[in-house]
């Protein structure tokens, strides 16, 4: 897509992702699906069942963007997985949206808002569009990289002190 296609959002609310952000979070995925190809032997209900399931267990720390008229553009679904640490499991993202230096600046502070000290996300390295990914982490301060394998790419994010 080029990049007179793409939207800036000059007003955007960034927050925790509640229960009935679920079904909006859900398309978001259906189009990162598509896009990033993060599940490709997946069926449709499969994909929903394991996505679904994992939206509704880790609401409390992710976030979700939002637009004025509070359509979710962006959503990063964080797992708990120690004390101090946690990963990652999902980021959907719509495409069409340009990621502006605020966007990123909110995401950061909300992520230092969070009790962990240190959050990772694995990255299969046979995903569509794999290096546009790396760079959109990159942006939101994953710029650590703890473990590189033929396979996957672990990155982290390290909480400013």
């Amino acid at each position: 897509m080029s990049q007179k296609n793409h939207i800036k959002i000059d007003s955007f609310k960034i927050g925790r992702m509640y229960l009935n952000d679920i079904p909006d979070v859900l398309k978001l995925a259906i189009s990162s699906q598509y896009r990033f190809g993060f599940t490709p032997t997946a069926s449709p209900s499969l994909f929903f069942r394991e996505v679904s399931l994992v939206l509704q267990k880790n609401t409390m720390n992710s976030f979700v963007f939002r637009q004025e008229n509070d359509k979710i553009f962006a959503a990063f679904i964080i797992s708990p997985k120690t004390s101090i640490s946690a990963e990652i499991i999902y980021v959907f993202v719509k495409d069409s949206i340009i990621q502006t230096a605020e966007m990123q600046n909110a995401f950061k502070t909300e992520l230092n808002k969070l009790k962990y000290s240190e959050i990772i996300i694995n990255i299969m390295k046979k995903r569509k569009r794999f290096d546009f990914f790396v760079k959109l982490l990159n942006s939101y301060g994953f710029n650590e990289i703890v473990n590189e394998n033929e396979s996957d790419l672990k990155l982290i994010y390290r909480k400013n002190p």
